[in-house]
């Protein structure tokens, strides 16, 4: 179930986009530490959360896609947070190179469009279960969902009250 998360902020959304640039780690190379990452542009968001652990091979991945906004007089911060690569940019990303690799590796022998399509698909819906359910299961995945919806509260929303 998708929670959508929606607030009034008492600043400007040029401001709130701002404290995000500000407060974000554009890229980093720290693998073992936490971090949050993302980007802005054209008044939407993107916030990554890692814990910094890798756990049996897996990494915990929390997302956020949110939208600032103003209306009547009023910025409004609405955000949806997503748990593993389940987010639309991810499974768009994955279906990508997926599509892409699988042509590089097999478009000599004769694989069809449809072949190349049907690998990305199913490579990256795999992908996406796989990464859900372990962010969803295991304890890291709460933590950091917890820790992700306070980073944006804390740092997007500065809010006065919340809407939904």
């Amino acid at each position: 179930m998708i929670k959508i998360r929606s607030y009034v902020s008492e600043l400007t959304p040029a401001a709130c986009k701002a404290f995000i640039r500000d407060n974000l780690d554009a890229f980093t190379l720290l693998y073992g530490e936490e971090h949050a990452t993302g980007w802005t542009k054209l008044g939407w968001f993107r916030v990554s959360y890692n814990t910094g652990k890798l756990s049996r091979g897996y990494w915990v991945f929390n997302k956020a896609l949110g939208r600032i906004s103003r209306r009547k007089g009023e910025t409004r911060v609405t955000f949806v947070t997503f748990r593993g690569l389940t987010d639309p940019i991810s499974i768009v990303v994955n279906f990508s190179l997926s599509s892409l690799i699988f042509l590089l590796a097999e478009g000599s022998e004769g694989a069809t469009w449809r072949d190349i399509l049907l690998f990305g698909g199913i490579w990256s819906m795999g992908m996406a279960v796989v990464t859900w359910l372990y962010s969803m299961i295991h304890p890291d995945g709460k933590y950091a969902e917890g820790k992700l919806i306070g980073f944006l509260e804390r740092n997007i929303a500065h809010k006065r009250r919340k809407l939904l």
